[in-house]
């Protein structure tokens, strides 16, 4: 039974492959056709023409005049069993409350996102830790609301989170929080960036750009198979990328954020201080449970490896 699962995933892979290089021809040919055959075109533009694509497709699935964060949490889980703490999500903070099996998530990709190269690059991702990633920036996109994993509670009500958010609300379209500021030489062998972004909580504007780049850079290094192994999950799908992601866009690096206290907007992006979503870990300056700004318990109740 494990080989005849194995061949089979070997096979859907080499056929998932197949059919993007078949697109990728086909978007190359089609540029020569309609530019009588130019021979001096740089073959890069391929790549232009399939990025363009795609951002185009993810265009088409937003309005992107949303002003205001919606009042969704959205959280995942391998079967329909809700957490003893979604209530808390849901009932004291009056958010619509949507939680999401494999199944639901598989069938969201397919069905409502709906565009060929993501659905391949899903089916590409080798486990659901990586799949589980990748569609918490989808479903943010394409909704708006808040993403927070399946073993965090609440600790302060929705009218308590705008108030640390210092009227600043209306000026973004992307919350993050600090998860991790190790002022220490080893500090690669536990976090994937020296100053690295939490994405176990996000809150989102519907059609935000920085999530629209990094949905279409994880497709781009998925199918041009730049990682293929859960080992790569940091960098593939997880917070390394996520940190580039909003770092690169801003232009900034790990100095700007490091020993962050209260929150900061730049530009578009409001980042929250390790305290807001980390408090209580009793290191790298994060406060405790009742400090003003703690908004999350994150339980860690699972790896993950596993």
């Amino acid at each position: 039974m494990i080989m005849k699962s194995q061949y089979k995933r070997g096979q859907a892979f080499i056929a998932a492959c197949l059919l993007n290089t078949l697109l990728l021809v086909a978007y190359y040919l089609s540029r020569i056709s309609s530019e009588d055959h130019e021979s001096n075109k740089d073959f890069t533009d391929i790549t232009v023409s399939y990025d363009s694509l795609l951002s185009d497709q993810l265009r088409s699935l937003v309005d992107p005049k949303q002003t205001e964060f919606k009042r969704i949490v959205f959280q995942t889980s391998s079967d329909s069993t809700k957490s003893s703490k979604w209530k808390s999500w849901s009932e004291d903070n009056g958010f619509e409350y949507r939680l999401y099996t494999d199944q639901e998530m598989e069938e969201f990709i397919r069905n409502t996102i709906n565009i060929d190269q993501i659905t391949m690059a899903f089916e590409l991702m080798s486990h659901n830790v990586l799949k589980a990633d990748f569609f918490r920036y989808l479903v943010l996109f394409y909704y708006g609301g808040l993403y927070t994993d399946i073993d965090t509670e609440p600790l302060k009500s929705w009218e308590d989170w705008q108030s640390v958010f210092d009227d600043e609300e209306d000026k973004a379209s992307l919350v993050v929080g600090i998860e991790a500021d190790p002022d220490r030489i080893d500090w690669n062998d536990w976090y994937a960036r020296r100053v690295q972004l939490c994405q176990w909580t996000i809150l989102a504007k519907k059609g935000n750009p920085i999530l629209q780049g990094l949905v279409m850079e994880i497709v781009k290094n998925t199918l041009e198979l730049k990682y293929t192994h859960l080992d790569d999950a940091m960098e593939w799908t997880g917070p390394g990328i996520f940190t580039d992601a909003i770092m690169n866009n801003l232009k900034i690096d790990w100095k700007t954020l490091t020993g962050l206290k209260e929150p900061k907007l730049i530009e578009d992006v409001l980042v929250l201080p390790i305290t807001s979503f980390s408090p209580g870990v009793g290191h790298m300056g994060s406060g405790q449970l009742f400090d003003r700004v703690a908004l999350v318990k994150h339980f860690f109740a699972g790896s993950w490896k596993n």
